[in-house]
């Protein structure tokens, strides 16, 4: 006889998986830091911008896209993809004292929501969806080489900066700003009477009180990264903010650990923030490309020759000049992409480059000195961020550069490493101009500094390594033998890693290899 069929078991939906998981236990060790930040030079840029805060029931975002994430929830094929992530977060103990130590906590469950988001939607424009390379992660404390500046945690959908495919800056859908909850409940009256004002004090950003502060570099961030969504939150706090032209609109306060009759924050609620922000900034980008007329092309016009010759000669020679002016001017401008300008001035000569390993270098410099007053920069993309400084990109006149400044926006304390990284390329390069000039490194124009900050001003070198998945077995043959020319220098690489290694489609390079 045949045994009878047994029934089977319905697969849970995301919706309900989320509804049943609890947040891992988190709490604050006596000592956690309260105040907030020195105010940056962008926040007072933007803070002119801001004028109005308004509170709100549901924030437009999370009301514009609740079709899309309600068929999202109701998926039970993601429930895997989130699980042993998920599981893996809840299994760590979180007490912190810091706001470094409570975002790592925080990370690893924005990352297992973020698996969450439909691997296969086509929610984006297709230059975004077509990409080469893309996936979605999670950056922590902006160590990667996402474009972009340093924000405690942005969820990104993260392509490959190559040719026609968008900036990874284009695609970051939410941004979480993480604070000690010392410093949320310090904050607390006063970011209250702030939103039932609705309006922005007209006062010098630094008379401000902290909490009026810490909304305006969250509307910073939102604005300087183009992504309207923010979270604000401690262990306990949460508000969601959308930044909206001038204004920022306010939902909560909730909590991850609620006290009776106090609103919670669940993980299926963020999971539903997560998802609506992401929707909506593929709504934004959609949208964005419908405005955009499309540009013809130009009609190439037959040359000669001769005027092919005279063009490559033009051009070797402008790039000559603009060698020589980034290696003797004794100021710059640096012009960045929201309007800011800041000035440096030179505080030590270069180090390497086609100029330097020239043995008139005196005479040039000597000229450099009273022929270039100031070089002006135009910033055109960050690079990437790490917890100190951060690249841009950048021309001086034909010639691409390279930037790494001091976060402006850090404590008086950690605002020099810049500085520190010059002294270990003096000490680790070799005396001889020429012989370090010849190395696989980028030409190192100088150090420059004003009041707040320091920039190592440099060659544009290209991309990393890891964008060129076609070459990628003979750019590590390239990688491999351009270490060993350095380290035969007497050079040591301490960071090897993909990022570090840099193609021009010409040579290989290795950069912050001190």
């Amino acid at each position: 006889m045949q045994a009878p069929a047994q029934a089977q078991v319905p697969q849970q939906t995301l919706a309900e998986w989320l509804a049943q998981q609890p947040w891992p236990p988190s709490w604050e060790l006596p000592g956690a830091n309260s105040r907030q930040k020195t105010p940056s030079q962008k926040e007072t840029h933007e803070y002119i911008h801001f004028h109005r805060v308004e509170r709100k029931d549901e924030l437009d975002f999370l009301s514009s896209n609740r079709t899309e994430v309600d068929q999202l929830l109701a998926r039970t094929d993601i429930v895997p993809r989130i699980a042993a992530l998920w599981d893996a977060a809840l299994q760590e103990q979180s007490p912190y004292r810091w706001e470094a130590e409570l975002q790592s906590h925080l990370v690893s469950l924005w990352k297992a929501l973020n698996f969450g988001l439909p691997p296969d939607d086509n929610a984006y424009p297709e230059r975004i969806r077509n990409a080469p390379w893309r996936q979605r992660r999670v950056v922590g404390g902006y160590r990667s080489k996402v474009t972009g500046i340093g924000f405690d945690i942005a969820a990104c959908l993260q392509t490959a900066p190559r040719g026609g495919d968008p900036a990874p800056s284009d695609t970051v859908y939410l941004l979480v700003e993480v604070k000690t909850e010392s410093a949320m409940l310090a904050k607390f009256e006063d970011l209250e009477r702030r939103i039932d004002a609705n309006t922005m004090p007209q006062r010098k950003l630094p008379d401000l009180n902290e909490a009026d502060q810490m909304l305006v570099q969250c509307f910073t961030q939102a604005k300087v990264a183009e992504c309207e969504v923010v979270v604000l939150m401690g262990h306990n706090s949460v508000y969601l903010l959308q930044a909206v032209e001038s204004e920022l609109f306010v939902q909560g306060p909730y909590y991850r650990y609620p006290d009776l009759g106090q609103p919670a924050f669940t993980p299926l609620y963020a999971m539903r923030v997560l998802a609506s922000a992401y929707f909506h900034r593929a709504y934004v980008l959609r949208t964005a490309e419908l405005r955009i007329p499309p540009i013809p092309s130009t009609p190439a016009i037959p040359s000669s020759p001769l005027a092919a010759t005279l063009t490559r000669l033009l051009h070797a020679l402008r790039h000559v000049w603009d060698e020589v002016r980034l290696a003797t001017c004794p100021r710059i401008h640096v012009r960045y992409p929201n309007g800011r300008v800041v000035t440096y001035d030179r505080n030590e000569p270069a180090l390497t480059g086609p100029a330097v390993s020239s043995p008139l270098f005196p005479v040039i410099q000597w000229l450099g000195r009273h022929l270039f007053r100031t070089v002006t920069l135009n910033v055109t993309e960050c690079l990437n961020g790490g917890e100190l400084a951060t690249a841009w990109r950048g021309t001086v006149g034909a010639t691409s550069v390279v930037i790494k400044t001091d976060l402006m926006f850090i404590d008086d304390w950690t605002e020099r490493e810049v500085i520190k990284e010059w002294d270990r390329l003096t000490l680790a390069l070799p005396s001889d101009a020429r012989v370090a000039s010849a190395l696989p490194i980028p030409a190192y124009y100088g150090l420059f500094g004003e009041a707040r900050a320091s920039i190592i001003l440099m060659s544009d070198c290209g991309e990393p390594i890891d964008d060129f998945p076609d070459m990628a077995e003979r750019l590590r043959d390239a990688q491999r033998e351009a270490i060993a020319a350095l380290e035969n220098a007497g050079v040591e690489v301490h960071d090897v890693a993909g990022r570090n290694t840099v193609f021009d489609r010409t040579r290989v390079r290795i950069i912050d290899f001190v």
